[in-house]
């Protein structure tokens, strides 16, 4: 099966093996899939608050930070892309890793173009049907927020820290802490990076420079 390049999501190839990425990388060029390729998870998280959704594929064992570790970062991120392991493991380890982190698929290896292509197709139609359901809800979640609290998400998808935020909108820094930790509350995000992903997918752009305060 050959897929267009046009139509097809980002693929992401997670492995440290140098020779699997190559081989991987290859294969998925033979059915018309390109794919960014990183050398350990660690790499991988570096960028992901810059890397739009898509089908991760990733090895399960890695040295500094292994496959499962990413996937409990992207959960905690709240990262919807469909993970599809790739894993020497034995059957009975693979259904016990299926139940205890939940990848979208596992590969078990050496795997060949068939299993390859019915994973990442399954993971494309994952990507298809949820992603206008996880921008509605990112949509829904930010509607709750004050005006303020809106330019600060604005201001941290901009990349601006409490100093940088309390500076542009001419308020303390205090007040910027305050609303900082009352907006993730509101949207029910984990952490600051939660609050980013859960901003970018409901559509905000980065804070303007003619944005102010508004108030009290």
């Amino acid at each position: 099966m050959l897929f267009s390049p046009i139509t097809v999501p980002p693929v992401y190839l997670v492995d440290d093996d140098a020779l699997v990425r190559e081989s991987t990388a290859f294969l998925l060029g033979t059915i018309g899939i390109g794919c960014r390729a990183f050398d350990d998870g660690a790499a991988f998280l570096a960028e992901i608050e810059d890397l739009p959704d898509g089908c991760l594929l990733i090895d399960r064992v890695m040295p500094h930070v292994s496959g499962l570790e990413v996937i409990h970062r992207l959960n905690a991120l709240d990262r919807k892309m469909p993970i599809i392991l790739m894993t020497a493991a034995t059957s009975a380890s693979r259904l016990r890793l299926a139940e205890n982190i939940g990848p979208h698929a596992l590969l078990e290896k050496p795997f060949d173009e068939t299993a390859l292509v019915s994973a990442l197709e399954s993971g494309f139609e994952v990507l298809a049907s949820g992603s206008e359901t996880d921008a509605t809800s990112a949509r829904d979640a930010v509607a709750l927020l004050t005006p303020n609290q809106t330019r600060i998400l604005r201001g941290l998808i901009a990349g601006m820290d409490t100093t940088a935020l309390a500076r542009r909108m001419r308020v303390s820094e205090t007040l910027i802490r305050r609303d900082r930790v009352a907006l993730k509350a509101r949207i029910a995000a984990t952490d600051v990076h939660h609050a980013i992903a859960i901003g970018k997918r409901a559509g905000l752009v980065p804070l303007q420079p003619d944005d102010a305060w508004n108030g009290g």
